[in-house]
């Protein structure tokens, strides 16, 4: 019978073929040089490598810390062949050697995404670019489907290869479960890409702890009621902490809010920007009265 963890990688990879993904497989050995290419740190965990002791080529001398070399390989390989608009993921693993090399390493089963170029324009939709939000919504699609909740995208800085101020660790409650971001223009440059490729990196064992379990509940015979917020912050506040303090402040009864407008411009102050966000009230024994809403 299949695990958790089969029964998880098999899901994800439906998941994935859904939205248009094409699956790869690459080799789990790749140059050490990557590490340097990407920027990798000394200190850096991805450092932690397991050297090949008879590797068939330089090529293939250590065994992967990250995906990301990979996937940036990818990207290349086909963008060099006019192949310029992709959509591809690799299920497999990545290796950390412990601090006693003669120890088995750990093997992290990883979901690795790219994406660069565009979906181009049909009768049907318009050209839809794949940049850092398209990824996301990918992202969150996954977390969604696989029943993971009290998720977080925390801007960070700090991952090798990625740009700075376009990457985002991503959190199930305290728990990492990956990043994603656009690679740093420089780095694919190094590697001879002249457009923007975006990666994501997800943990499955961590994606498998944080799954809910499926409950179901009858749908209420009580009406919702819905109203719309508009708040000015500074416009480094994240909206995802104004969403929190709404689910926070905003009472037992609130089902659902979702951000729809973001504005920046001559009626606001410099610095500023106005979120606007929808809420919905729902109760599962009674109307709601305006009141009691307003308040």
């Amino acid at each position: 019978s299949r695990t958790p963890l089969h029964e998880l990688r098999r899901k994800l990879t439906t998941i994935m073929i859904g939205h248009g993904y094409l699956e790869t497989i690459n080799y789990s050995f790749i140059n050490p040089a990557h590490l340097d290419r990407i920027g990798v740190p000394a200190d850096h965990i991805w450092r932690k490598t397991v050297t090949i002791k008879n590797p068939l080529s330089e090529e293939q001398g250590i065994l992967r810390t990250t995906v990301i070399p990979s996937l940036l390989e990818l990207a290349v390989w086909n963008i060099n062949r006019r192949n310029k608009d992709l959509q591809l993921f690799e299920l497999g693993k990545v290796y950390l050697a412990k601090d006693n090399l003669n120890q088995q390493p750990d093997e992290l089963w990883t979901l690795g995404i790219m994406c660069t170029g565009s979906q181009k324009k049909s009768w049907l939709a318009k050209e839809v670019k794949y940049d850092f939000y398209h990824l996301k919504g990918i992202v969150e699609d996954i977390l969604d489907k696989c029943r993971i909740r009290d998720i977080r995208f925390i801007a960070a800085s700090d991952v090798p290869g990625l740009h700075p101020g376009r990457t985002a660790r991503i959190y199930s409650g305290d728990v990492e479960l990956g990043y994603l971001g656009e690679v740093h223009p420089q780095v694919a440059a190094k590697y001879g890409a002249e457009q923007k490729i975006q990666i994501a990196s997800l943990d499955v064992a961590s994606l498998l702890k944080q799954v809910q379990p499926l409950n179901y509940k009858p749908l209420s015979k009580y009406p919702e009621i819905t109203r719309d917020l508009a708040v000015v912050v500074p416009a480094t506040t994240l909206a995802a902490e104004v969403m929190a303090t709404i689910r926070e402040c905003a009472g037992q009864l609130l089902k659902d809010v979702s951000l729809f407008d973001v504005y920046q411009g001559t009626q606001i102050a410099a610095g500023q920007k106005s979120l606007a966000f929808s809420l919905t009230w729902q109760s599962e024994e009674r109307t709601l009265k305006d009141e009691e809403i307003n308040e």
